[in-house]
């Protein structure tokens, strides 16, 4: 009888204990990720021995390496900067098949310094840098392109050794942020001193490099003043017809405000945006608001985000607007009025970046200020909004927040994305030692894009042909009558093109035929079947 109330007991604790393993390992959305880096959720690299490096940007690859970029510098008091580039692998480790087997990529373009402030990575597995470059012994910046083949090696193909500098005036020029239009073409937004101001730059290059005369005044370039004096300018995205959104800041009322500007494919600007000029602002505060990420929802609304309330010795806060299609602060976001301010902590709290789940929800990236012995270093911080901007509870510690301090001494974050599983990345500078190097986290978001077939859907789902060049046709099957949406992103989690808007479909077999954007870039997306009960995807070639 003792045996057997033994194996009772033995067998209802595995039972219990088949039930509950899953809820302990499944990871609460806003946890740092325990399958990247040592086990903690990041990694870090430094480049120069006794250097700083701080990396401005980050990207996925398709086959989930991570590409991190930005510059590196000898605190010499020579502003000997290089454009710095790592790779690590979908686990946190250098990758060995990029930089000579070192995982890391240190260069500039010949005679000069320079550094890159954005990073994509072309259909082919070039990776392209955008940001400022200068002459050794000169103090003014040019805007840079720079191209990589797959493996670091600078791509001779791309005027000849891998490097474009565009100089537009008398002044300091540089970029800081850049997206790639369907047909090859480059564009470019950053900020141009011409007349003592800064001014809002967008610049359009050919595939190879060469600026689009078929662009701005027929040079390819477009500067635009807004407000009352200088601007500074975050982020750029092309939407699905071809039009440009650039963002960031402008003074109206001698304090900075959020800036939109929209112009239209051929530079010009977009009358139908804004107040009938093309441009956007939004105000916080009677203090400075800058914003310095921008995402594009599938329903047409934009997201800037940024920090409100800059001032010195400030409480500033993580700060999001957002704006209708035609450029008015969305009424349905935030308290009314179209802004969110999330309050971390009662020091400087600060979002450098944006992007939109495909459920609708909203992450920030950026840093928060936070006491320590010794000091109040920064650390990185992501939150996590419902899609009308109040803090999500299901993320972080039931507050919408995840902090992960990398080092004591302090680290900021400054550039996010999205993997094509819904885990979220975040990289900038940490304090290794005495010096700042790169740091990439991977956070858990909850999110996944799942390719299995949830039980609404019944068969095969199917989509041909593919690859796809502007027209295919979806094949699939439901259980029963569900509202179905089709929305296609591409692997970095950002929504590309609405597909199919919210429909009541009965129980049986569908088919549709679906139109892409022509100005799609070659490449792999996701189009992903959504309802209430379930969404899967499917891989799309195009």
């Amino acid at each position: 009888m003792r045996y057997l109330k033994f194996w009772l007991k033995v067998i209802c604790f595995l039972f219990l204990w088949g039930i509950l393993l899953p809820r302990f390992v499944h990871a609460q959305p806003g946890t740092p990720d325990p399958s990247f880096g040592g086990g903690d959720g990041f990694a870090t690299t430094s480049f120069l021995v006794d250097g700083h490096a701080t990396p401005g940007t980050v990207a996925v690859q398709p086959n989930g390496r991570i590409v991190v970029a930005g510059g590196t510098w000898i605190p010499n008091g020579i502003e000997d900067e290089y454009i710095a580039i790592a790779r690590f692998m979908p686990n946190g480790m250098l990758d060995n098949t990029f930089g000579g087997g070192t995982g890391k990529v240190t260069i500039a373009p010949a005679n000069m310094y320079g550094y890159a402030a954005d990073v994509i990575i072309l259909p082919d597995g070039k990776i392209l840098c955008a940001g400022g470059a200068w002459n050794i012994g000169e103090a003014q910046e040019y805007f840079l392109l720079a191209r990589f083949n797959s493996d670091g090696t600078p791509d001779s193909s791309f005027d000849n050794d891998g490097f474009v500098t565009t100089q537009i005036g008398n002044f300091h020029q540089y970029a800081t942020a850049m997206v790639m239009q369907s047909d090859g073409k480059i564009v470019v937004a950053g900020s141009a001193n011409l007349t003592g101001y800064d001014e809002f730059a967008i610049l359009r290059y050919k595939p190879n490099g060469t600026l689009d005369n078929t662009f701005g005044g027929g040079d390819g370039i477009v500067t635009t003043a807004v407000g009352e004096s200088y601007t500074g300018t975050g982020d750029v995205l092309i939407q699905p017809d071809g039009k440009i959104v650039a963002a960031g800041y402008a003074v109206a009322n001698g304090f900075e405000d959020f800036a939109a500007i929209r112009y239209k494919p051929d530079g010009t600007l977009d009358p139908s945006f804004g107040g009938g000029d093309g441009i956007a602002m939004a105000s916080f505060t009677s203090k400075d608001d800058n914003a310095y990420g921008m995402a594009l929802q599938p329903d047409g609304k934009i997201v800037l985000a940024g920090i409100s309330g800059n001032g010195v010795g400030e409480d500033t806060e993580m700060a999001v607007a957002r704006f209708t299609s035609m450029g008015t602060l969305d009424p349905s976001f935030g308290g009314g009025d179209g802004l969110a301010t999330i309050h971390v902590t009662d020091k400087p709290d600060a979002a450098k970046a944006v992007v939109v789940q495909s459920d609708g929800k909203i992450l920030l990236g950026g840093h928060s200020r936070h006491d320590a012995p010794g000091g109040t270093p920064y650390h990185f911080t992501v939150v996590r909004t419902t899609s009308s901007g109040l803090p999500d509870p299901s993320f972080g510690g039931g507050d919408g927040i995840a902090i992960l301090p990398i080092s004591p001494s302090g680290d900021f974050g400054y550039a996010m994305t999205l993997q094509p599983d819904g885990k979220t990345v975040l990289a900038g500078p940490a304090r290794i030692g005495n010096y700042n190097a790169f740091a990439v986290a991977r956070f858990i978001t909850g999110v996944t894009v799942d390719t299995s077939v949830p039980a609404v859907f019944s068969g095969k789902i199917s989509l041909y042909p593919n690859p796809v060049r502007e027209q295919a046709t979806l094949e699939y099957g439901l259980q029963t009558t569900e509202k179905i949406t089709l929305n296609l992103y591409d692997l970095q989690g950002r929504f590309i093109q609405n597909m199919l808007p919210s429909t009541e479909k009965t129980a049986g077999k569908h088919s549709e035929t679906l139109l892409f954007a022509s100005e799609l870039p070659s490449g792999n997306y996701l189009l992903t079947l959504e309802s209430e009960n379930g969404t899967t995807a499917i891989e799309v070639i195009f």
